[in-house]
């Protein structure tokens, strides 16, 4: 991932368009944004690398962090991980920061995980230590929160001692 070209923001409705025009198999690189996949991925520290699936053949797995549509009226795109496949084929999936897990209809999924850059090292989804982190972090979900806070306060530590300054690129300075 080149993380030195020029990042650009798009409101909801322009990316959705952006998701909607990318070629199947096509990638692209996305800031995160939120608290609820941490401590996996940090508020607009971690860039993702996602690859545009075909949501009508694609086969989801456990494990995999995915972006998908929400069936609410807004329907946001969210970046979560798949907690479960149930027989009938709906999708469970659950931030890596919360207790709760949604059930969605694997036709949401748009895109798939690749690639995590998290302060300028980048790591392939299928490398040992990532596959790792998810086999361990997946099954404690009851405690994702206490964990997702430990983590938040620990990397605001730099800033609160003045070792590091503050984003202030619209970041939201609230807790997780």
């Amino acid at each position: 991932m080149d993380m030195n070209s020029k990042e650009r923001t798009m409101d909801r409705e322009d990316f959705r368009q952006f998701i909607l025009d990318l070629p199947v198999g096509s990638s692209f690189n996305l800031r995160v944004t939120g608290n609820s996949m941490m401590p996996t991925f940090l508020n607009r520290v971690s860039v993702v690398q996602l690859k545009r699936v075909d949501s009508a053949t694609y086969v989801p797995h456990v494990g995999e962090v995915v972006l998908f549509w929400r069936a609410t009226i807004d329907r946001p795109f969210v970046l979560h991980r798949i907690y479960r496949i149930r027989k009938d084929g709906m999708v469970i999936i659950n931030g890596d920061g919360q207790t709760w897990c949604e059930e969605i209809d694997r036709v949401q999924i748009l895109c798939t995980l690749t690639h995590v850059t998290r302060r300028r090292k980048c790591v392939p989804v299928t490398r040992l230590s990532f596959r790792l982190w998810s086999a361990v972090w997946r099954p404690l979900r009851p405690v994702h929160r206490v964990g997702a806070l430990c983590c938040y306060y620990w990397h605001r530590v730099p800033y609160k001692l003045g070792l590091k300054k503050e984003d202030t690129r619209g970041a939201d300075n609230e807790r997780p």
